[in-house]
């Protein structure tokens, strides 16, 4: 749930009032961070944004509300920027319209790509949007290589970005996307370097708790220890702001994977059947997770490893290894029945 703006940051704010008028977005945080605490510099971000008169703070605004999950305030600067007098402004408006399309699921994912799509521009600050937009729609249909077709696009269109805050919220967004991408092609050092640099440019609790989750689950060849390190962090900014959804998958499908991986399952208990089958896997019970798997109707890669766990057939193995590369394009995953492969 979004916080609202608490009553102690309004009084702050007057008593920059004195200033604030004189200042860019980027100047005003920039002065107020040399006293407050990030946290307080985002709160007081926000009560600026929504009292400023300038179209350019509007623009950048709007992409510093998306990136710290301030999505009701964005909803109010996506419609000044609408009705702006600059049409970078209005075409940036119509961009970020269709990010929130996409999360709150109003439109389908061929809908946004279409319409983002038909949005023409010449602007680098508006085109490497629309690559960022393109590429995470993607990355939702595991389609993770695109990212390498648009890498020196957007690296070269950020050399044309002169705002430095929205450069360098530019940047946090590209290194979620790079440690995703290099993850799924398993460089992991690589993909470790760009979440540790993404979790120290974002205040957004969400963001921190999905990329805690995912680099939890890129220790699993490494160490339990490490894997759950991370998914504790994760519940922890999960449970700061009351997000069910990410305390249930948590919960409920990546810490019993982990703890199941490393065989770590008394008094494991989880709701998700594909987990429960792979607890049963780990206790050794194969008959019992046979019967659970067969009962799902939904045959993912990871379902087909652990029927191969649970009956040790090589073919289930191989077409997992096969679904994980060719329909996934997960290289970091197909690990897991190639493991089983060289040890069948």
């Amino acid at each position: 749930m979004e916080e609202k703006i608490p009553h102690h940051d309004h009084k702050m704010m007057d008593d920059y009032n004195q200033v604030k008028s004189t200042l860019s977005l980027n100047q005003f945080i920039t002065m107020v961070s040399l006293d407050n605490n990030e946290k307080t510099v985002i709160q007081l971000a926000r009560q600026f944004l929504i009292e400023s008169k300038c179209e350019s703070d509007w623009r950048v605004g709007m992409e510093f509300l998306y990136m710290n999950g301030f999505y009701n305030d964005l909803n109010v600067l996506i419609e000044r920027n609408k009705h702006s007098d600059n049409p970078i402004n209005r075409k940036g408006a119509q961009i970020y319209e269709l990010m929130i399309a996409r999360l709150d699921h109003h439109l389908p994912s061929h809908v946004v790509i279409e319409q983002v799509n038909n949005i023409t521009t010449d602007i680098p600050e508006l085109k490497c949007l629309i690559r960022f937009l393109t590429i995470s729609i993607n990355f939702s249909a595991h389609k993770y290589d695109c990212l390498g077709y648009y890498l020196d696009e957007i690296n070269s269109l950020m050399l044309h970005i002169e705002n430095p805050l929205l450069a360098s919220l530019y940047k946090a967004r590209l290194n979620m996307l790079l440690f995703i991408y290099y993850w799924k092609r398993n460089e992991l050092i690589l993909a470790r370097k760009h979440a540790y640099r993404a979790l120290n440019q974002t205040y957004n609790l969400e963001r921190k708790s999905q990329l805690h989750i995912n680099l939890g689950l890129s220790y699993i060849y490494d160490d339990y220890t490490s894997c759950v390190y991370h998914l504790n962090e994760a519940l922890k900014f999960a449970e700061m702001f009351n997000n069910k959804r990410l305390i249930r998958a948590i919960k409920d499908r990546n810490y019993p994977f982990v703890c199941a991986h490393f065989g770590v399952v008394e008094n494991l208990k989880t709701n998700d059947p594909s987990e429960q089958a792979h607890i049963e896997i780990a206790k050794g019970n194969f008959q019992g997770a046979k019967a659970i798997l067969r009962g799902i109707d939904e045959i993912t890669p990871f379902r087909k490893y652990y029927l191969g766990l649970a009956t040790g057939e090589r073919d289930l193995f191989i077409s997992s290894y096969n679904d994980f590369i060719e329909k996934r394009s997960d290289h970091f995953f197909a690990r897991l029945p190639l493991h089983e492969l060289k040890h069948h």
